[in-house]
């Protein structure tokens, strides 16, 4: 017996070694490799048959010949020998065009291992990009927030003009253009820079050893300075820092987080960082047995920064939240495309969604129907009476708000369930192309392009008008506000409460 196992084991591990006898060792990535003409209209070529049959959405905020326009002069405009990287940051603002913001444009596998072995040169600053559209001329800056260099004369506050040449304004705008958005909304691309801006930075311009920087100080005075980039080593602000407070209740990675506000502890705060798929529903369960047993009367329902998650969360979340019946739709119309092998996966989430939603039993609120030309599922948000909350709520959105974030802020707005504070949120109000997504590669630069093959809409309003959901109050944040980090928006809803809890006259 313990010869055959012995055996079993040892052709096992024959049969697994098997594709590595006579691998060639692949070359290193280079990532000044040029791609001729004829290479990157063959990619493109690609995409636009592939968007061309099974996009969802390419024509929900653009007419077919408007886009066909777009596209062929930009085929008709490769003329160059491009880099990867240049190819892809002059392919974003065309395929901005569909405004979909779930169809993005990613590096090729080697260039993303390429990264990961070798350390990216970022700047040796922390910096907030400051963004104001709501001006006749937008205005565009960028802040040092965290000095990392060994400049000591360089001071938290100091305004960076220039990089290498390209004033800040520009610099801004074009990474804002890598960055798809949902329709027309802006909120969204300014968000991740706001967030992110020294992190995305490298991806968009040629990474160097050295950094020329104009930076005005407090004072006026604009100096030009060589600065050394920092790496990956020594990159302070690349990880997050951990939230170490101690909550009420919390998810894994603190997900889900809901706890009492440290200075009213009559507002409950559930802050809702992500859609994730585990323990949204005990904490759920608890939370507003929580509130219900100890009366609280103000819930501050923080949705900041959530770029959306499974499809089935956000209904559970309303359930508490809402008292009537609301149905989200969802469906595909191309059912078999061509180039499903050609995805990574093989197109394996898009079957497997279309076999395991038939399963789902009416109860749970799904209906399902399937034809030759047609999958369309219905999902409906049921109603909670046990522990439903009726108090009052306050809704924290802004740009990060994504995907099924919209969605939840969409259906809350439509029953006018609490007050919403912030920013238009990122993701639509009328929906999205979302659900199963998958990466089509290009053949020659190996770019990969995610495509989602569901368009979900629900009946909050009529037609995709192209924005997100617009808060009660809008709050902006300024350089002081940004530098101090300050959140403006708990702030406004403090204030608001002690208003109310203060009688007239008093």
């Amino acid at each position: 017996m313990i010869l055959k196992i012995n055996t079993i084991y040892f052709v096992l591990a024959f049969c697994f070694s098997i594709p590595i006898f006579g691998q060639k060792k692949k070359e290193d990535f280079d990532p000044k490799k040029t791609y001729s003409p004829a290479q990157l209209k063959e990619d493109f070529s690609f995409l636009r048959k592939c968007l061309d049959e099974s996009h969802p959405g390419l024509n929900w905020y653009i007419s077919k010949d408007s886009l066909d326009g777009i596209f062929d002069g930009f085929e008709k405009n490769l003329t160059e020998n491009l880099t990867e990287r240049q190819f892809r940051n002059r392919m974003f603002p065309v395929l901005g065009e569909i405004r979909c913001g779930h169809s993005s444009l990613a590096n090729s596998k080697a260039r993303m291992k390429y990264l990961e072995k070798n350390k990216t040169k970022y700047l040796p600053f922390e910096i907030i990009a400051l963004s104001n559209l709501n001006t006749q001329t937008p205005v565009f800056q960028l802040f040092i927030k965290e000095n990392k260099s060994k400049d000591s004369t360089i001071k938290k506050g100091n305004e960076i003009m220039s990089i290498d040449g390209v004033s800040s304004k520009d610099i801004i705008k074009t990474m804002a253009n890598s960055f798809l958005s949902d329709g027309y909304n802006q909120t969204h691309k300014y968000h991740i820079l706001k967030e992110n801006f020294q992190m995305w930075y490298p991806r968009m311009f040629e990474e160097k050893d050295t950094f020329l920087v104009e930076i005005r100080d407090s004072i006026g005075q604009v100096r030009t300075l060589q600065m050394p980039c920092i790496n990956e080593k020594t990159f302070p602000f690349s990880k997050k820092k951990e939230d170490k407070k101690t909550f009420i209740y919390n998810t894994k990675k603190n997900m889900l987080t809901f706890n009492l506000d440290e200075k009213n502890n009559n507002i409950g705060v559930l802050n809702v960082k992500s859609f994730t798929m585990k323990g949204y529903r005990k904490l759920y369960r608890k939370t507003f047995r929580y509130l219900k047993e100890n009366k609280i009367e103000h819930l501050v329902l923080d949705l900041r920064g959530n770029g959306g998650g499974m499809i089935f969360h956000p209904g559970h979340l309303l359930s508490y939240l809402i008292s009537e019946k609301e149905q989200a739709y969802t469906y595909r119309e191309a059912q078999n495309p061509s180039f499903l092998e050609k995805i990574e996966g093989k197109g394996k989430g898009l079957k497997f969604t279309k076999w395991v939603f038939p399963k789902f039993r009416e109860k749970w609120g799904v209906k399902t129907v399937k034809n030759d030309s047609i999958f369309h599922i219905t999902i409906q948000n049921k109603v909670r009476e046990k522990n439903h909350y009726n108090g009052k709520l306050y809704i924290l959105i802004d740009g990060g708000c994504f995907s099924a974030t919209a969605y939840t802020a969409a259906f809350l707005k439509k029953h006018k369930r609490g007050l919403f504070i912030g920013e238009e949120t990122g993701g639509g109000e009328k929906g999205c192309n979302a659900m199963v997504m998958n990466y089509l590669e290009l053949p020659n630069t190996k770019l990969r392009y995610r495509f989602p093959f569901f368009r979900v809409e629900h009946n909050v309003t009529p037609q995709a008008v192209g924005r997100g959901i617009f808060p009660d109050i809008n709050i902006k944040y300024d350089k002081k506000s940004r530098l101090e980090s300050k959140d403006l928006e708990m702030e406004k809803v403090r204030t608001i409460i002690e208003n109310i809890s203060v009688p007239k006259g008093m």
